[in-house]
């Protein structure tokens, strides 16, 4: 008969404290890296819907006055693009019915009718591309859910998460600090055996 094997017995792995501090540092440098590029990606789409809103001067701070503020500005910037809409649109009209009135012979009262409702026209597909726009930022479907009611609670989740992701990445460097001060506890000595 073949001699029996012994059982292997699970033992773990001694690893080297430098190994173990440095692949810490690896994983805490990754993590604060990723924060970091989510960090800039809030400041960009902010920048964004400041520009779109007139408020590109803005300072973003993540204080909750401050949050309000940008809140309450933007509001009432989608009330004036709302009642901005609304006027283009009753001079549009009135435009038409200028237009079906004049005269056909008359070439000025043409050419001046068919002028304001160009430009009356032009204003409200800019205005239209503006909103486009800004629903593409808050991420607004069409739905029962009014615009104003969607954007603020879209802002106070967008500076929710912003204020969570600050936090994460302070503990992360805290965390990073840490790991490299102990690090350097461990003196890192060049191996020269084979």
């Amino acid at each position: 008969m073949p001699p029996k094997k012994k059982p292997k017995l699970n033992v773990k792995k001694i690893e080297d404290p430098e190994i173990i501090s440095l692949q810490r540092v690896s994983m805490i440098a990754k993590d604060l890296a990723r924060l970091i590029k989510q960090r800039n990606q809030y400041k960009a789409l902010i920048a964004q819907l400041l520009d779109i809103t007139d408020q590109s001067g803005t300072v973003v701070t993540l204080e909750p006055k401050n949050t309000e503020t940008i809140l309450n500005k933007i509001t009432e910037w989608l009330h004036n693009i709302d009642s901005i809409r609304e006027k283009s649109s009753l001079l549009r009209d009135e435009s038409l019915k200028t237009l079906r009135g004049v005269d056909v012979l008359d070439d000025d009262a043409l050419k001046g009718a068919a002028l304001i409702l160009t430009e009356t026209e032009t204003r409200l597909a800019a205005l239209e591309g503006i909103e486009h726009r800004f629903k593409r930022i808050v991420r607004y479907k069409s739905s029962t859910e009014p615009i104003g009611k969607h954007t603020s609670s879209w802002l106070k989740r967008f500076f929710f998460q912003w204020s969570k992701t600050n936090k994460d990445l302070s503990d992360r460097s805290k965390l990073l600090n840490e790991t490299l001060a102990t690090l350097s506890m461990v003196k890192i000595v060049e191996d020269t055996s084979i």
